[in-house]
C-alpha cells in the first residue's frame, strides 16, 4: 500500500490511478479502529483483486507494505519456519483478510517495511467485477504487533 508523509486526500489520488493510470476500483475498506480513515483497493490489468492500495492515513516510510503471492500455502508455512528461526518480527500471525481472501501472514523486513507473504488471493473477471465495501479486514488471524505500538 502507498502512503505519504501526511494523510491523503484519496479522492483525487484514486481519481488519478483510475483516470490517468487504468486501474480499476475493487474495494474500499474502513479499517476496524482507524476511525476517518480508508483504503481504496484497485486492480491492474490481471485477474487480481488488488495490485495496488491506497491509504488515506499518513505513514513515515510512505509505503504501508508490499505483498508477495506464492503458489502454495505450504510455502508460506515454510517462509514461516524459515523467519522464525532467523528471529524476524512478526507484524501479523497467520490469517485471511475478507476483500481478497488472501491467507497470508506479515514480517518485518530491513529498513521497517512490511512484507507480506501469501497464497490463494481472490481472482476476479473486472468486466463483471463490482466494488465491495468492507468494515472488517480479516476474516480470521491476523493478530497485529507492530513495534513501539500498544493495541
Amino acid at each position: 500500500m502507498v502512503c505519504p508523509l501526511s494523510p491523503l486526500d484519496i479522492g483525487p489520488t484514486t481519481e488519478f490511478y483510475t483516470q490517468l493510470i487504468g486501474t480499476g476500483l475493487t474495494d474500499i475498506l474502513y479499517p476496524p479502529g482507524l476511525d476517518g480513515l480508508q483504503i481504496n483497493f484497485m486492480h491492474a490489468n490481471n485477474p487480481r483483486q488488488h495490485s495496488v492500495a491506497l491509504f488515506s492515513g499518513p505513514h513515515p516510510l510512505g509505503i504501508v507494505h508490499m505483498m508477495v503471492e506464492v503458489q502454495t500455502l505450504d510455502e508460506v508455512g515454510r517462509a514461516m519456519k524459515r523467519a522464525e528461526q532467523a528471529g524476524v518480527h512478526f507484524l501479523a500471525t497467520l490469517g485471511r483478510h475478507v476483500n481478497d481472501n488472501m491467507c497470508s501472514v506479515y514480517l518485518l523486513a530491513p529498513g521497517g517495511i512490511a512484507v507480506e507473504y501469501g497464497y490463494d488471493g481472490l481472482l476476479i473477471d473486472s468486466e463483471s467485477y463490482v466494488p465491495t465495501v468492507s468494515v472488517e479486514g480479516d476474516l480470521w488471524g491476523h493478530a497485529y504487533n507492530f513495534p513501539g505500538v500498544n493495541t
